[in-house]
């Protein structure tokens, strides 16, 4: 009778782990030289941008913008960005977080938008929709900042109880097409 008790607690804790734990199938990613990995996605840092890995990742300026918008959703505990490059004119951050709230894509996406409109400037969708790269299907949010000619896009993947995200942050490119570097240096993990 004892056993069945002391059996019955470890399959409900079992149980437990599983439900908490389980869920989120996302395992962070890692880099090396140059190119960033995880188990759904790959970006290879672009030809003329500096890599940039662990704490390094905070010397890259939109890293700040993107830590404060993930904690004012309540996920700054999760927030984690595993890897960034940036050139004069450009940025990309690789983000995982938490799904705080268990937001859909629409309502995730709708609160980086509202999250991108500040005093300065008004963030104006250009485009909301799912797209597919390189046969991996993200939802492309692109946002154009109040007529600065500041662009940023997100690649967002849901990952069980996870938002894992790329963000892209350019200047609108008047002498190198630096997005079209950054979009086409993600692809498919294999």
């Amino acid at each position: 009778m004892h056993i069945r008790k002391i059996a019955a607690l470890m399959l409900a804790a079992v149980s437990a782990l599983i439900v908490f734990t389980g869920c989120s199938s996302y395992t962070p990613g890692k880099v090396k030289d140059g190119v960033y990995r995880n188990s759904y996605f790959t970006v290879t840092t672009p030809e003329g941008f500096a890599c940039f890995t662990g704490k390094q990742v905070e010397n890259v300026s939109c890293y700040i913008v993107e830590y404060a918008n993930s904690t004012a959703r309540g996920a700054q505990k999760s927030f984690n960005c595993e890897y960034a490059a940036k050139n004069a004119a450009t940025e990309i951050l690789v983000i995982s977080e938490d799904n705080v709230g268990g937001r859909s894509m629409d309502d995730f996406t709708s609160v980086l938008t509202s999250q991108s409109n500040t005093i300065f400037f008004t963030a104006e969708v250009k485009e909301n929709k799912d797209i597919v790269i390189d046969g991996m299907t993200f939802r492309h949010l692109k946002l154009s900042l109040g007529g600065t000619g500041v662009y940023k896009e997100y690649f967002i993947r849901q990952q069980g109880t996870k938002n894992v995200y790329i963000c892209i942050e350019y200047i609108d490119n008047i002498i190198i097409d630096n997005s079209d570097k950054a979009l086409s240096s993600i692809s498919a993990s294999v």
